[in-house]
């Protein structure tokens, strides 16, 4: 499963033949991996402790809460990026200008307006 997506996205997911092979065989492989889990009696992974309702919602819930800060923390340098670019066009300053321009207009306000 890790091959299909770190590898689907280059040969354009289920157009390729070998990504639908390997995704045919994760699912394979999970279902029969479940149904082990379940029946026999010493399994690796008790499965059976997400029949307890508040076990079941507290991992949904996590889940949801990191998927929702990952997201965040993957977008914001995008934002913060984007936001400082439109920042300094506006302004027309250059990253080092923006204390040497509020100078400027301190001392042309100063000057000129007295």
């Amino acid at each position: 499963m890790q091959t299909v997506l770190d590898q689907g996205q280059k040969v354009d997911w289920f157009q390729s033949e070998w990504i639908c092979q390997l995704t045919l065989i994760s699912a394979v492989s999970m279902i029969f991996f479940i149904i082990w889990e379940l029946y026999y009696k010493d399994s690796i992974i008790d499965l059976r402790v997400f029949k307890n309702i508040n076990y079941t919602g507290g991992c949904i819930l996590g889940s949801i809460v990191n998927f929702i800060l990952f997201g965040t923390l993957a977008l914001l340098p995008l934002v913060f990026t984007d936001s400082y670019e439109i920042y300094c066009n506006i302004k027309r300053i250059s990253t080092y200008g923006a204390w040497r321009q509020l100078y400027f207009d301190t001392c042309y306000y100063w000057f000129y307006f007295r």
